[in-house]
């Protein structure tokens, strides 16, 4: 708390409606983010909920800004006016759904962006409908986390477990159905996941035992001593779940790399640093013996081989790290 004193004073007649409103107007305006898991989201309240939303900004005098590049809603204003418009946001959004549908067919892309535009125009008129076409910048990370020899994965998750896109639909695909309900489940019983907390589900069809979901820092939203500290939190509360689960393997992505924005070496650097520090903690390893750190984006790979290379040479680094370095380095795979 601030040290400036705070004065309570009984008599409070004479303050004048003036003054309040004046101290309430020299505050700090707060901006807050609502995110959400789709760009489709954004443009879909931006066009077809303008009167729902424009009633909710001028109820509570904020501004509302529509970023559907990132997938987010910012809105600016008095504090107080902020959290409550922010609240009817995220009720707005809670009715709304969103669904994927991959067109399998070779060409699709291009016939959507062309001649095809016509049918995705009028398929959105008739049914007041948004519909997205898939950036060719956001790729899918499948086969490696899918495929690869461990008792764990972990899953780099939103708040709401909706498994919509990168890495978490590669994995609900190859896991089957039965994990969007278990998911679904246990957000309706325990609420949304805070960010960096993570769990366990079962791993369905995969060939691993267990899937550990947990939420990454988006970078813009923190400053970055307060990013890299989530960071390190979703990593150690993954291996610490599978530890929980008696796993001896687990399988770690560049967690926020994607689509969260962290900067990819600054992610590199930390996840690393994060796993040395588990492995240096007398409470940790247990049977967890085996960490791998796995993505499928070559620079990536390199970024998470040079971290995980300093770490290596660190004095303090515990025997974890050490032992479980000895192999090669391998793509699609990187082990520490």
């Amino acid at each position: 708390m601030s040290s400036t004193p705070v004065k309570v004073c009984p008599h409070y007649e004479g303050i004048q409606k003036s003054t309040i409103a004046g101290l309430a107007a020299e505050r700090p305006e707060l901006e807050e983010t609502v995110h959400v898991d789709s760009c489709a989201v954004v443009q879909f309240i931006d066009k077809y909920k303008s009167q729902e939303w424009n009633s909710i900004a001028k109820a509570n005098d904020v501004r509302v800004h529509f970023d559907s590049d990132r997938s987010r809603i910012i809105i600016s204003g008095a504090p107080a006016r902020v959290q409550r418009a922010k609240s009817c946001f995220q009720e707005l959004i809670s009715s709304l759904f969103t669904d994927t549908f991959t067109v399998d067919k070779p060409g699709a892309k291009e016939y959507f962006t062309s001649q095809g535009s016509l049918v995705l125009s009028k398929m959105m008129a008739d049914f007041s409908c948004v519909v997205v076409l898939r950036p060719d910048n956001q790729e899918e990370e499948k086969a490696d986390m899918c495929s690869v020899s461990a008792d764990a994965v972990v899953n780099s998750a939103n708040e709401e477990l909706q498994h919509l896109g990168g890495l978490s639909l590669a994995l609900l695909r190859a896991a089957g159905p039965q994990l969007q309900k278990t998911s679904d489940d246990y957000i309706a019983k325990n609420g949304r996941l805070s960010i960096g907390a993570a769990i366990v589900t079962d791993a369905g069809d995969l060939p691993c035992k267990y899937i550990v979901h947990t939420v990454g820092p988006r970078f813009s939203d923190f400053d970055q001593s307060t990013a890299v500290k989530h960071l390190k939190q979703a990593v150690q509360e993954s291996l610490r779940q599978a530890k929980r689960v008696e796993c001896s393997s687990i399988a770690l992505p560049a967690i926020s790399s994607g689509v969260f924005g962290f900067p990819v070496d600054l992610c590199a650097d930390t996840i690393a640093e994060a796993v040395r520090e588990y492995c240096d903690d007398p409470q940790g390893v247990g049977l967890l013996t085996e960490i791998q750190l796995v993505d499928n984006n070559d620079n990536t790979i390199k970024a998470l081989a040079s971290a995980v290379n300093k770490v290596q040479h660190e004095p303090e680094s515990g025997s974890c790290l050490q032992s479980a370095a000895a192999g090669s380095w391998t793509q699609p795979a990187v082990s520490c």
